[in-house]
């Protein structure tokens, strides 16, 4: 059975719009609106391309936009918001990796070779919101993830292009931590299966698109652009083998499970 997928929360309806034959009214959400900051200072353009590629996989991350951030506090010239995926204000509690990957494994699969594509050393329980009941995940948060959260970002891809970035070693500085996930995967087959998944869902063309759009609009520098896509290319190309390299970081897949003699 698949997940749930997401359905979002009205704050409030507003009047009817005239001149249309639908029933069409206005309306206010809620979401959550991130800017740059001296310690994150490319959340922006982080949270902006992991959404991108995200939807580009189905994967479960809630919708958002780019928005003009000029009113808010600091005058900052453009802020990330995503929608509220909570029927409250409330902050979900940080999702069970067990129960995560017991109900949702080829998902669990997936969302990891995401986050090995897109350099992403702080997935944790609490970016993570898993409702049983409905089976719905709901993945958030990619602000640490790509460029980073040092100043020099091609620096910072220049060092992670290589890298496992999962298990929580990583040239990165700041905060790090080993994927939550990565423990609880049983399955060989469903990890390579993720990484086909994704090489054939995600092109060259999406992957140069996307990035071409973050330095159109100001996100990224040219430098960054070009070492942007110089790692997610090698990144992309290369999943299937960085997951044979590093296949002991997965502590619950037997060795055997991964076939012999591992290429």
């Amino acid at each position: 059975m698949a997940p749930q997928p997401g359905i979002f929360f009205l704050a409030a309806w507003g009047p009817q719009v005239g001149g249309g034959a639908s029933d069409t009214y206005t309306a206010d959400l809620t979401g959550y609106v991130k800017v740059d900051s001296p310690g994150v200072p490319h959340c922006v353009a982080n949270e902006w391309i992991a959404h991108e590629i995200a939807r580009q996989l189905r994967l479960p991350v809630p919708p958002g936009s780019l928005v003009d951030a000029s009113t808010g506090p600091g005058g900052h010239r453009l802020g990330w918001v995503s929608l509220n995926f909570s029927p409250t204000a409330v902050r979900p509690a940080p999702a069970d990796p067990t129960v995560v990957v017991g109900a949702l494994p080829i998902l669990a699969a997936q969302i990891v070779v995401f986050d090995l594509l897109i350099c992403n050393f702080d997935r944790h329980r609490g970016n993570l919101a898993y409702r049983p009941t409905s089976r719905r995940l709901d993945l958030f948060d990619h602000s640490h993830a790509l460029l980073g959260i040092q100043n020099d970002a091609g620096a910072h891809l220049r060092v992670v292009q290589d890298q496992f970035i999962l298990n929580g070693i990583v040239g990165a500085g700041g905060r790090v931590n080993r994927h939550c996930l990565i423990d609880h995967l049983s399955s060989a087959d469903q990890l390579l299966s993720a990484a086909d998944y994704v090489l054939q869902r995600f092109s060259d063309c999406t992957l140069t698109d996307i990035c071409d759009e973050a330095e159109a609009m100001g996100l990224i520098t040219p430098g960054e652009h070009v070492a942007l896509i110089t790692c997610l290319r090698r990144r992309w190309t290369n999943l299937r083998q960085m997951l044979y390299d590093n296949h002991t970081e997965f502590r619950s897949i037997a060795v055997a499970d991964w076939g012999l003699p591992i290429p």
